[in-house]
């Protein structure tokens, strides 16, 4: 198992074909309004590129999309148990009772404890299509840092609208400055006349000319951080879509399919039929959501590839700093580890996991260790004694598997035993381990509220009310035998409208719960519903104002006078900060006693005062920092 660490771990990549990538697609961020935009400037080839970047042969990436279709083929699982009832065993009870009342109560039933039934199924159905996906090959390693559901898209979208507005104001107020001084923006940059007017200025105006420049600059900064922050969120989103995309079919079918069967009843055929009919198209819609599952999963995995290429951070910082000064990169500055860490090989996975597990039950030991009271007897002194060489045999192999030490770990420890079983079987301890760790309350939390969005999408457009619509109107009738064709036919093609409408949507209430998860604030359960059930709307009108934003940064950005004007306002900013970006004043405690006062003045220009201590007279080596208002005129 080392040797098979140690040459995943130390796989070779290829920078250079990763800076080709960069340099070609990065820059398109600053002129492209929309993520789909640049998702149509990324080719195939560029794709196999960067698969050969990141160290993959043709033979990594077969076994990588294979694993990826394996490990979404269990994932309709977690929502098997509502469907039955509401497809399989519910046409059954109407058939043994001859009530369609009854099967109309099942399916009422069931949609009201669908959400928390198939919250408490998905975290172990997640689980364990993880651990498919990790043990099969070679997997991608999303940069979560970058790449995440942090932003809230509405209010990003406004943020964007916001910051356009912002910058063509600055622009405006810049322009009518210059213009007031009677200075003219040259592409060439401030030549010796400009140079000359600035010198003609008064003190005053050159520094009410650099704090416009530096606010316009700082806006083109913020606007250029803002558009790629959402960006990168539409990227997010667009992920999740890939990864529902081929089940919206199955999704859409089951609900008008076993509405239309139960018009076989007319036919005079036995009343054994029509329940039978829909079980067996319930089965089978199930058999190929399953599959298109897999789908689903390949083409997000697949996705994800292309979103660390687009938006993750795999530089040196000087590449980094080049990068955000719109410079071309060199081979040297891509990081080659983050680049590696990308991909994560099946024993780096199974460690991965393994070192997760070892680090958990640490940190419950150190706990338990630290609540303990002092011994009493010699037996609580054993047991003690006991428990703290556990912990330090735990630490000593957390230790030896972060560095990849596997040969060195106590062979009765419980790192080489979960490492040992993990190895031969999915179905493992570790397993176990992984899905006990799952749930937690606000996991369910999230997941419950997932569902009751997806359930009951804007109201009535989820699988809720389309599964249940068929069996209220037919019992309504007496039965399907009894209902007109035309209302079942009617209330058929109804309800597969509002499953459409429901499962074009159930991405965006998983990106309401990455939201939740991720977000620098936990809105709660009932804010993550709220925003799940109107998760379609919000998101249409969030990507249609961001889109529009987008479009009016790049017809700004595009103008000639305005990129001539941000040259120029550039370089008269590096004028005029040579004169007004002085360093701190730095003085004693007992200096900042003395001239800290009513009168006096700092250094010309300075904006801050640094006060110096000793460890005689503070308890922290800190500098404190006095910050005053830059001056305003000669004094």
């Amino acid at each position: 198992m080392q040797v098979s660490l140690a040459e995943q771990s130390s796989r070779e990549v290829n920078p250079q074909m990763a800076v080709d990538l960069v340099n070609r697609l990065r820059p398109l961020m600053r002129q492209i309004p929309t993520h789909s935009d640049l998702m149509r400037e990324v080719s195939e080839t560029d794709v196999e590129a960067w698969y050969g970047a990141q160290g993959l042969d043709r033979e990594d990436v077969d076994a990588l999309q294979r694993s990826a279709f394996l490990s979404g083929l269990p994932n309709p699982t977690g929502s098997f148990m509502n469907n039955a009832l509401q497809y399989i065993v519910s046409p059954w009870v109407n058939y043994a009772t001859g009530n369609p009342w009854a099967g109309a109560g099942i399916g009422f039933g069931t949609a009201a404890i669908a959400a928390p039934m198939n919250a408490l199924q998905q975290s172990a159905v997640v689980t364990l299509c993880e651990s498919l996906r990790e043990r099969h090959g070679p997997v991608i390693v999303p940069d979560k840092k970058n790449i995440n559901d942090r932003h809230w898209l509405p209010e990003l979208s406004k943020a964007l609208e916001h910051e356009v507005v912002q910058f063509s104001a600055l622009h405006d107020r810049m322009r009518a400055t210059l213009a007031e001084h009677g200075i003219q923006a040259s592409l060439g940059g401030p030549p010796d006349a400009v140079l000359a007017a600035l010198s003609g200025l008064t003190r005053e105006a050159r520094q009410e000319l650099h704090l416009q420049a530096r606010q316009w600059l700082d806006s083109e900064k913020k606007l250029h951080k803002t558009h790629g922050e959402f960006m990168m969120t539409q990227g997010a989103h667009e992920r999740q879509w890939m990864g529902n995309r081929w089940q919206f079919v199955p999704r859409t079918l089951r609900s008008p399919a076993a509405s239309l069967l139960g018009l076989v009843g007319k036919s005079g055929a036995a009343r054994v039929l029509p329940p039978t009919l829909q079980v067996v198209a319930s089965l089978m819609l199930t058999a190929a959501q399953h599959v298109a599952a897999g789908f689903d999963e390949r083409a997000k995995q697949e996705y994800n590839n292309v979103l660390n290429l687009l938006y993750g951070q795999f530089f040196t910082a000087s590449g980094a700093d080049k990068l955000a000064r719109g410079q071309p990169l060199d081979a040297d500055d891509i990081d080659t580890a983050k680049l590696r860490g990308f991909i994560s090989m099946p024993m780096q996975s199974l460690v991965k996991r393994v070192s997760a597990e070892v680090e958990r039950q640490v940190t419950t030991l150190r706990g338990l260790l630290a609540d303990r009271p002092p011994a009493a007897g010699q037996g609580e002194t054993d047991s003690r004694a006991s428990d703290q060489a556990a912990l330090a045999g735990m630490e000593n192999d957390a230790t030896l598997l972060r560095e990849g030490r596997l040969s060195e770990l106590d062979p009765d420890g419980l790192a080489q035993s979960l490492l040992l079983a993990s190895e031969k079987s999915v179905l493992s301890e570790q397993l176990w381990r992984d899905l006990v760790a799952k749930y937690t309350v606000k996991e369910f939390s999230a997941q419950t509220a997932q569902r009751l969005g997806q359930a009951f999408h804007l109201g009535v457009f989820g699988s809720a009310a389309s599964s249940i619509i068929g069996k209220v109107t037919s019992a309504a009738s007496g039965g399907t035998r009894q209902a007109p064709v035309a209302q079942t036919v009617g209330v058929s093609v109804l309800s597969g409208v509002m499953a459409a409408i429901g499962a074009s949507n159930q991405h965006t209430a998983i990106s309401v719960k990455n939201n939740r998860r991720e977000g620098e604030v936990d809105v709660g359960l009932g804010k993550q519903v709220l925003r799940g059930v109107m998760g379609g709307l919000s998101e249409s009108l969030a990507q249609r104002r961001g889109s529009r934003a987008g479009q009016d940064m790049k017809a700004l950005l595009a103008q000639d006078q305005i990129g001539n004007l941000l040259g120029f306002v550039k370089l008269l900013n590096q004028q005029l900060s040579a004169e007004f970006d002085v360093a701190p004043e730095t003085l004693s405690l007992s200096e900042a006693g003395r001239v800290l006062g009513p009168g006096h003045a700092s250094a010309a220009g300075a904006t801050e005062i640094v006060i110096e201590m000793d460890q005689d007279q503070a308890t922290s080596g800190t500098p404190l920092t006095a910050s005053s208002h830059p001056p305003v005129s000669d004094r």
